[in-house]
C-alpha cells in the first residue's frame, strides 16, 4: 500500500535575495508551519545551536552597524574551517566535541550568514 503524500504547511512569507549573484528564495516560518520530514530532530537541534550559542558570538565578532569589522588574521577565526571549529571549542558551546560536524556543517553555514548580514547592512545604507 502506498503511503499518504506530505502536505507541508505553507510558510508565513516567501521572498528572494540575492547574495554574490545567486538568488536564494527565503520563507519565513515559525512553529505553526515548520516542515517535519527526515531528519527533523536532528535539523532542529542543529539549528537550535547555530543561531542560540554560535551566531551571536559570531556576529559580535565580525560585525557592527557600519558592516563588516576589520579583524586581525590572527584572530580572523572564519578564515579556515578548523580554526572555527577550535574557536567554537573554546568557546563551549559545541556539545558532542566533534569538530567534523563543525567543520563541514556549521562553518559553510556560519560563513554563508555572515555574508547575508553584511549585505543586507551594505542595502540598508
Amino acid at each position: 500500500m502506498p503511503r499518504k503524500t506530505r502536505v507541508d504547511p505553507p510558510p508565513l512569507e516567501s521572498f528572494e535575495i540575492e547574495v554574490n549573484g545567486e538568488k536564494i528564495e527565503c520563507e519565513v516560518r515559525d512553529e505553526t508551519c515548520v516542515i517535519k520530514s527526515a531528519g527533523y530532530a536532528n535539523r532542529e537541534l542543529c539549528s537550535d545551536r547555530l543561531w542560540n550559542s554560535i551566531m551571536p558570538k559570531v556576529v559580535a565578532d565580525y560585525l557592527d552597524v557600519n558592516g563588516r569589522k576589520n579583524v586581525p588574521l590572527s584572530k580572523d577565526y572564519l578564515s579556515s574551517p578548523t580554526k572555527f571549529a577550535n574557536q567554537v571549542m573554546k568557546w563551549g558551546v559545541h556539545f558532542s566535541g566533534d569538530l567534523t560536524s563543525l567543520r563541514k556543517d556549521y562553518y559553510p553555514k556560519v560563513v554563508r550568514e555572515v555574508q547575508i548580514f553584511e549585505n543586507a547592512i551594505k542595502a540598508k545604507k
